[in-house]
């Protein structure tokens, strides 16, 4: 799974900011540790020395009282243990203590309690022999207490840091990336034919130019595609009546030379040409309109009647095409937003193509029924059928399946057309096939209760 920008710079800087905190802090740990313990030895030895000066005449005399020992022990807040010159203890202030090592302990060593940290002192006469010995400890939990409120002080402050340098790098992050996001929403929305998409400018002065960038291009593609547009339906526009009067001359030519064969046939094939460039230039006008305005002139209209005629209007062809023409569209379906003329067009393309792409003795079906938000249109037929790998671009402009199907060849419009029409008026439009058994194309389109008008 691939981790967003966003995440990613987050992911850096706290990586980077737990290693930079985590490593100052472990340092500083250790030298607040290394730093308590240097100085509560120090204190053991100052305080030490002072016990060795206060004993040293009673320790001459061998008349050193217990309690001596205890109170120091209570006013220093250590183990006071007084040693003769064997290291044999003469008083100490926990009764614990049963022995004692041969040589001065110094520094940290265990007992059976745990770690302890000690300073031995001598205890000297006037003439600086010595007479025995002090030794003070402490346990290692009250040496180290203060370095452990320090660690604690430590972790809380680094949680506070990386807490803190989190939400501003996420904050920081979101800024970079958000108008990166916007720019990629705004760049599959241009892909998917919404050109007057843009994006707002803002960011980083990089991200701003990219942005700045991104409209420009989105609007110089725009005005190209609109240049086209127009020049497509004025062309169509302009070829209707040419068109229109070729046709008128061509069926008089055709009544004078009926008893010509040659001259006959070519007539009629150069009917048949002008046939199709009609339907060309209609489904351009058709999609321009489409283009340009979504669904012009939509209103609450009933489809069932508008079934009914395209299946009168296409029952002539199935029948010379020696197809059943199958109907099971109830007298009435819920009313849509459409523009009828749009829809029957749409639907007559469908029509078309079944009709074309089946073969004789083969059945063509409408159908059509309503659910609570849509009506739904259903065109099958048992023809051909397309492969798989055609499905996905049978709705693309120009694109032409290559099927064995009756007549001329389409002019890969009629899909496209099919398409624009239905997603105009807020519909869908899906296809099934299988080769060999028939194609099923079906459109949904949203009751009026749910259209968007």
């Amino acid at each position: 799974m691939r981790t967003s920008l966003r995440w990613q710079i987050l992911g850096l800087y706290l990586g980077l900011l737990v290693l930079g905190v985590g490593g100052l802090a472990a340092w500083s740990g250790y030298q607040l540790k290394r730093s308590a313990e240097e100085r509560a030895y120090h204190e053991l030895v100052a305080k030490a020395l002072i016990v060795a000066a206060v004993v040293q005449e009673p320790l001459e005399h061998h008349r050193l009282p217990q309690a001596v020992v205890a109170g120091y022990a209570r006013s220093t807040g250590a183990r006071v243990v007084v040693l003769d010159r064997r290291l044999r203890v003469l008083a100490s202030s926990e009764p614990a203590v049963s022995s004692h090592p041969t040589v001065p302990r110094q520094g940290w060593g265990v007992e059976g309690s745990g770690r302890r940290l000690y300073a031995t002192v001598p205890v000297a006469d006037e003439d600086g022999r010595a007479r025995g010995a002090v030794e003070l400890s402490v346990p290692e939990a009250a040496v180290l207490a203060p370095v452990r409120t320090a660690w604690a002080a430590l972790a809380a402050a680094g949680v506070v840091v990386v807490g803190t340098v989190a939400v501003a790098t996420s904050l920081l992050a979101a800024w970079i990336t958000r108008p990166l996001r916007l720019l990629t929403d705004a760049a599959d929305a241009v892909a998917a034919g919404r050109l007057s998409q843009r994006v707002r400018v803002e960011g980083a002065e990089e991200v701003r130019r990219l942005g700045s960038s991104f409209n420009r291009m989105a609007e110089q593609v725009e005005a190209m595609v609109a240049q086209q547009r127009a020049f497509a339906a004025r062309a169509a526009h302009e070829l209707r009546s040419p068109l229109a009067s070729v046709r008128l001359r061509l069926e008089v030519l055709r009544d004078k030379v009926a008893r010509d064969p040659v001259a006959l046939e070519f007539v009629d094939d150069t009917l048949r040409v002008l046939d199709r460039l009609r339907r060309l230039t209609d489904h351009l006008l058709v999609l321009a309109a489409v283009q340009e305005t979504g669904a012009p002139q939509r209103r609450p209209v009933d489809l069932a009647p508008v079934l009914y005629e395209l299946v009168e209007e296409v029952s002539a062809l199935a029948a010379d095409a020696g197809l059943r023409l199958e109907v099971d569209v109830p007298p009435h379906l819920p009313e849509v937003l459409a523009d009828p003329e749009q829809i029957g067009l749409a639907v007559r393309n469908l029509l078309d193509n079944a009709i074309k792409y089946t073969a004789a003795g083969g059945r063509v079906t409408v159908r059509a029924s309503a659910s609570d938000r849509s009506v739904e249109l259903v065109v099958a037929d048992t023809g051909v059928g397309i492969a798989p790998e055609h499905l996905p671009k049978v709705f693309d402009r120009f694109y032409r399946v290559p099927a064995a199907g009756r007549g001329p060849e389409g002019s890969g419009l009629g899909l496209a057309l099919v398409r624009e029409v239905v997603e105009a008026h807020g519909g869908r439009v899906d296809v099934r096939s299988t080769p060999g058994a028939g194609t099923e194309f079906r459109v949904r389109l949203p009751r009026e209760a749910s259209a968007v008008p």
